[in-house]
């Protein structure tokens, strides 16, 4: 009998074949991944923003205060409410491919202690930052973007 050393044509297509399956469902699962993974980044800094109005409104306006305030971020920025990211010419570097200008401005009204976040897109308290990301904006809120 002859020693057979190596693998046919036919077990070398089926292998191919089979990691070419695998991949075509393994790819878009990933890319998918990684575009959750961007859209969390600006869900967690607009929560972030969120906060930091809330702290600037509890420190720097009284108590019961009946007043509306305009900050930017470049303002959180400069009094240290908030870390001081990347600057890009006019806008912050949140990460690779995300960013907000640092222009950005949130209308914050305290009436007799409660705090309500206005934005430049609605008036219904929810506070949503458009975040420009691989170079399409995005707008989000706490709870997700869109």
């Amino acid at each position: 009998m002859k020693n057979k050393k190596g693998f046919t044509l036919t077990e070398l297509l089926a292998v191919i074949i089979i990691l070419g399956l695998i991949m075509v469902i393994v790819i878009p699962a990933l890319v998918k991944k990684f575009s959750d993974t961007k859209e969390d980044k600006c869900k967690i800094y607009t929560e972030t923003v969120e906060k930091a109005l809330l702290t600037y409104a509890d420190i720097e306006l009284p108590l019961n205060a009946n007043e509306t305030v305009e900050v930017t971020l470049q303002y959180l920025v400069d009094a240290e409410y908030l870390d001081k990211y990347d600057v890009e010419g006019s806008n912050y570097k949140i990460s690779e491919g995300i960013t907000i200008p640092v222009d950005t401005s949130i209308k914050i009204q305290k009436n007799n202690g409660e705090v309500t976040l206005f934005d430049h897109n609605d008036g219904n308290g929810n506070l949503q930052l458009t975040f420009s990301v691989g170079g399409s904006n995005k707008n989000c809120t706490k709870n997700g973007c869109s």
